[in-house]
């Protein structure tokens, strides 16, 4: 059961559709805008006419990015100049993808925070370990009569002993299918066993804890900041360049930047909230990179993977709360279910959380190109950025199979690939040319730069940041 559930979760719903990359971007084929040149144009969707037969992508064109361009003023804060960074306000951020209820017949009560829910799920497999261990010592401790006789009972009761355990495992399966939703422009099924509403409470959560983690190192916006109003300039063209999308349009979007320059850093809680340390800044030489980079953190939010991935948490742990209390209740030693016990986590983490984990990397590094592709930006910054960021870390000793992310040749290789289709998006979105030197090449550069020293290599690869002495 655990291996048919472990399937489900991953390719096996992906169809082969979205297996390729180039699904993903011929779902964009139709879009056109300005892109962020100084004027921008409805988008088109002229091979939606009569006169074309109606087809799946089509009908994903309507549903998704289908409705009239309504251009709106942006509502900022802060009333400084240059403005605060803007907020994109549109009722309650209600997620358009998700099946709204039209009727309710009992009175509406609040859902139990996700952390909450987490903790309890960590706490049942301290509990199921416990109860094992009892088990077990309350049975060395009878004598073999009473032993026989138990054995006995158990075999007597063997059908309904099965029927309880497979019960136990229909309901998990009927949990997992009635909480399985498709991911936006890749419709990738997965699991979600938190709503919106209570992701973004933790997401919340999460911004106040590091605001207070930073504070003193955080740019005020109203200080006008060249650090500060570089960062608000790349992610607010991104923003307008993909506000037809609902993800983009119905969320709050605000950045903040801390002034860490030892932290090439960046990252996106799914509440809207883009944290960038000032380090970033010194591997970033264009605002072509930098859009790649923060395009790639936002699709984390657009694509909801930050509720996917404490979901998979969440299933895993309940998952693991019978073979637990049946681990410690076998094993003839506390030291010896100690080690099973190790070595069955550890297995669960090689095995299930990261790759999952790596697979949503890759995921937000193919839609991330698709908002960049959009904004216009040259997107054949994108291998450059990840072959700086592989030599800067060259001298650590990583494995690929042991990590959350993917390593960074592979990624640059996989970019790479998708550049092809993301040209061809940035033309539909009536783009201006790209310009005739091929930033790429530059990767030939840095690959001579990998025979010399640690500190001449970061001396080579990172630009010098110049930061405002008076911020507070």
């Amino acid at each position: 059961m655990l291996t048919v559930l472990v399937r489900r979760f991953f390719y096996s719903n992906v169809s082969q559709e979205c297996q390729s990359f180039s699904s993903i971007f011929s779902k964009f084929k139709d879009i056109g805008h300005g892109g962020g040149v100084g004027i921008r144009t409805p988008y088109k969707t002229t091979s939606l006419s009569s006169k074309a037969p109606p087809n799946n992508n089509a009908k994903y064109l309507l549903s998704l990015c289908g409705r009239a361009y309504r251009p709106r003023p942006l509502v900022f804060k802060g009333g400084f100049s240059p403005p605060r960074f803007p907020t994109l306000i549109r009722g309650k951020g209600v997620n358009l993808c998700q099946p709204q209820r039209c009727f309710r017949t009992s009175s509406r009560r609040d859902a139990i925070p996700p952390f909450v829910v987490m903790v309890l799920g960590r706490l049942a497999k301290v509990v199921a370990m416990l109860f094992g261990r009892t088990v077990r010592r309350w049975w060395q401790k009878l004598p073999p009569e009473e032993k026989a006789v138990y054995a006995k009972k158990v075999r007597r009761n063997r059908y309904l002993i099965s029927g309880f355990l497979g019960a136990t495992a229909f309901g998990s399966y009927v949990y997992y299918d009635s909480h399985v939703q498709e991911t936006p422009f890749t419709n990738r099924k997965r699991f979600l066993a938190f709503t919106n509403a209570q992701i973004f409470e933790m997401a919340k959560l999460e911004l106040e804890t590091l605001l207070q983690l930073n504070e003193g190192r955080i740019i005020p916006a109203r200080q006008g900041s060249a650090v500060y109003r570089r960062i608000v300039r790349v992610a607010q063209h991104l923003l307008n360049a993909n506000q037809d999308l609902p993800q983009i349009y119905d969320m709050e979007w605000t950045v903040t930047v801390v002034e860490d320059d030892t932290q090439m850093n960046a990252f996106v809680l799914p509440c809207g909230s883009i944290f960038v340390f000032s380090g970033l800044l010194k591997l970033c030489d264009s605002d072509d990179q930098l859009g790649i980079i923060l395009g790639h953190e936002m699709a984390h939010a657009v694509m909801g993977h930050g509720a996917e991935k404490a979901s998979f948490m969440h299933f895993m742990d309940l998952m693991f709360i019978i073979p637990l209390a049946a681990l410690w209740a076998l094993l003839p030693s506390d030291i010896t279910a100690a080690i099973a016990h190790w070595i069955t986590s550890t297995m669960s983490d090689i095995l299930m959380d990261l790759p999952h984990s790596r697979f949503i990397e890759e995921e937000a590094d193919e839609v991330g190109l698709v908002l960049a592709a959009k904004a216009c930006f040259d997107i054949r910054e994108a291998p450059v950025v990840w072959a700086k960021m592989g030599l800067l870390g060259k001298d650590d000793i990583s494995i690929e199979w042991l990590s959350t992310h993917p390593s960074h040749e592979r990624r640059q290789a996989q970019l790479e690939e998708m550049l092809p289709d993301a040209i061809s998006v940035r033309e539909k979105c009536q783009c201006p040319k790209l310009p005739p030197v091929d930033p790429r090449l530059k990767i030939t550069a840095f690959q001579n730069l990998a025979k010399i020293s640690t500190q001449q290599r970061r001396d080579n690869l990172l630009v010098p940041l110049k930061v405002d002495s008076k911020l507070h």
